[in-house]
């Protein structure tokens, strides 16, 4: 029996877990007004960086919180198309350098998950559907790109059509998080 606690264990998802707590406690700070300013202050150059942050499991909850900051001072389609090219460049550095920690992570939660499931008796066509499915749900959900890029690697998907799902989903994500900005910020 395994009595490792869950930040032993699992210590890049409980540190992602923080990141979302810190985001919130950023957007309920009395300091948030000056961090609002500093952030629309960098432009669409801070919708890059965000839209870059966005992608890595330890930045995406801010990143979230920055887009949705920015929403307010910008083109929402011209912003869009900028953060999702970040987006796309941050998952084509994690889809060449993806970690061997968080890798090992991944697989191990995937113990629980789908990934089992989806044994050698599934027809590939399927495999790789659903696979495909949960990889573009990860990329468009502001959850870490890591997780979605994992399940398109286990699709064998080549470099050139991962770079086009990854700015079609982050695409999507971006623009509902610039839009729900644009609404209530």
């Amino acid at each position: 029996m395994d009595k490792r606690g869950v930040m032993d264990k699992y210590p890049n998802f409980t540190l992602f877990i923080l990141t979302f707590i810190l985001a919130f406690m950023i957007l309920k700070s009395e300091d948030f007004g000056d961090i609002s300013k500093a952030i629309v202050s960098m432009g669409y150059a801070g919708t890059f960086l965000a839209g870059t942050l966005y992608t890595y499991s330890f930045s995406t909850a801010p990143a979230a919180v920055f887009l949705l900051i920015l929403a307010g001072s910008q083109n929402i389609f011209l912003a869009t198309i900028i953060g999702s090219v970040g987006a796309m460049l941050g998952d084509l550095l994690i889809f060449n350098y993806i970690k061997h920690d968080l890798k090992s992570e991944i697989k191990e939660f995937s113990k629980f998950s789908i990934i089992k499931k989806l044994n050698e008796n599934t027809p590939k066509k399927l495999k790789n559907l659903v696979l495909t499915s949960l990889g573009v749900f990860f990329i468009v959900a502001p959850f870490p790109d890591e997780l979605g890029i994992f399940f398109l690697e286990n699709t064998k998907i080549l470099r050139k059509k991962f770079a086009v799902i990854s700015f079609m989903s982050n695409f999507i994500g971006i623009f509902l998080l610039l839009f729900i900005g644009k609404v209530f910020f």
